[in-house]
């Protein structure tokens, strides 16, 4: 009859629990790792989606100005829309060129109460009969 022992040979002895807790460690700072990637990639989807509707609303209002049948007046005006459920500020300033009988046009938009332009566009408009 032979004799098994109850010990365990070093190579059969599997992973200790040192080992163990760094292993769960290296995938804890990973996961935390994702979590903040996939944090920032949501706020940069938000601000290209925030500066793309902004886009469609600058040119939205200068097709509507320049569509207009007499050239704005010089000067700045400001004005709340609406689109996508988000209120925009729109601020139109128009003033004259180097070149007679030109305008230029510029359409800045700001999301809610910000100071920072989300978009801008720019045209030009000529005056008739000057």
């Amino acid at each position: 009859m032979s004799h098994q022992s109850s010990e365990r040979k070093p190579h059969d002895a599997g992973f200790s629990l040192i080992e163990a807790l760094v292993a769960l460690s290296v995938f804890a700072v990973a996961g935390l790792a994702l979590a903040q990637l996939q944090t920032q990639s949501l706020r940069t989807l938000t601000d290209v989606e925030s500066r793309a509707l902004a886009g469609f609303v600058a040119q939205n209002k200068m097709v509507q100005v320049l569509a207009a049948p007499s050239p704005p007046a010089i000067g700045t005006t400001r004005e709340e829309v609406r689109l996508a459920e988000r209120d925009w500020t729109l601020r139109t300033q128009t003033e004259p060129t180097a070149v007679a009988e030109t305008l230029r046009i510029d359409v800045f938009v700001f999301e809610g109460e910000s100071d920072v332009p989300l978009a801008r566009s720019t045209g030009f408009a000529t005056i008739p009969g000057q």
